[in-house]
């Protein structure tokens, strides 16, 4: 974890980036918009779904968590091993924040997890943070 990054905006803004919403629109309508996008890799329909926190929310929420707190450093830097202990503090987030007991809930939550790291990822890899000679842009 970054020092600057103390309040969670440098992954917050990670988060919104990799996901295409645009760093003027409010962190509500982004939050949604974010919620939506992994709606789509739920493989529960509706009636199956728990109603509050949602499962999309709650997604985002231990992804941003994770990040804040460094856990999902390693995994950014492309460390070796580093995939499974980032998917899994994840999800013990969720399952520490939730009473969410079925197996169909765990196995909806699995490829939404994976799709936005796989989002973070691929934006990362797109947008590098630093020159060919290690400095950063901008600095």
């Amino acid at each position: 974890m970054s020092e600057q990054d103390d309040d969670g905006t440098g992954w917050r803004l990670l988060l919104r980036r990799a996901m295409g919403i645009p760093d003027i629109v409010g962190s509500e309508v982004a939050d949604r918009a974010i919620e939506r996008r992994m709606r789509a890799t739920n493989t529960l329909v509706s009636r199956d779904q728990p109603v509050a926190p949602t499962m999309e929310g709650e997604v985002l929420r231990a992804v941003r968590w994770a990040g804040q707190t460094g856990l999902l450093d390693e995994w950014l830097l492309e460390l070796e091993d580093a995939e499974t202990p980032a998917a899994s503090a994840i999800r013990s987030r969720i399952n520490d924040r939730t009473n969410w007991q079925t197996t169909t809930i765990w196995e909806a939550i699995y490829p939404m997890v994976d799709y936005l790291l796989a989002e973070i990822r691929t934006f990362v890899e797109r947008h590098p943070f630093q020159d060919s000679a290690g400095a950063y842009f901008g600095s």
